[in-house]
């Protein structure tokens, strides 16, 4: 069937349908291509300046049920003038990722693993020597100095995420496997991944049963 248009026939087939949709979709994409590309500039190639990483220690801590907590995550991107947009936690375990409430910027990358917020032992008067600093929209530090009790003055490359997060909830646990990096080098955006191990329960018996 066809339908009488001024100026001719409107072909109204399957095959002309199918004809201008193919037409339509790569139109379509390149639009989405040209917003993309104004919204974020180009896609650079591979993970960046910051690169993928995996780290070698694995951690299990038990943790507040009520309290949060807050771990780190060393990121290094040498004299680049990377710019973190934002960070994803990630689980690929039995137990789901945990719930961020924060992140920030820790000079210091002296501890490793789930640390408490209160009590004799927290991460503030442990691991937070130099102070937490803004870390998403600022250009990561090609290096890092702090004065570590103990230690004296220390320079780390780059600077670590402290992230804070909430209790584990009703699971009990949760297991962070990997960190995603989204960040950008002037107008060209990356994204790196960085695999982790860290597990962490309210219950003394699910922790074991986690690092089984």
């Amino acid at each position: 069937m066809s339908v009488e248009l001024a100026g001719g026939m409107a072909d109204t087939s399957r095959g002309a349908w199918w004809k201008r949709g193919r037409r339509v979709i790569p139109v379509a994409a390149a639009l989405a291509a040209v917003g993309a590309f104004l919204a974020w500039g180009p896609v650079g190639v591979g993970p960046g300046p910051i690169g993928n990483a995996v780290s070698g220690m694995g951690f299990g801590d038990p943790v507040s049920r009520t309290q949060p907590t807050i771990f780190l995550a060393p990121i290094d991107a040498g004299r680049s003038g990377a710019v973190i947009d934002s960070i994803v936690v990630l689980s690929d375990g039995s137990y789901p990722a945990p719930h961020v409430i924060s992140i920030q910027g820790d000079r210091s990358q002296v501890c490793g693993g789930a640390w408490p917020l209160r009590g004799s032992q927290n991460f503030y008067r442990g691991c937070a020597g130099g102070g937490l600093v803004p870390l998403l929209g600022r250009a990561v530090p090609a290096k890092s100095r702090v004065d570590v009790p103990g230690l004296g003055p220390v320079t780390y490359p780059g600077i670590s995420a402290a992230i804070k997060v909430a209790p584990p909830g009703r699971a009990g646990c949760w297991m962070a496997t990997s960190i995603v990096i989204h960040y950008h080098v002037g107008i060209r955006h990356y994204t790196a991944t960085h695999t982790i191990s860290e597990t962490a329960c309210s219950s003394k018996a699910q922790l074991e049963a986690a690092q089984q």
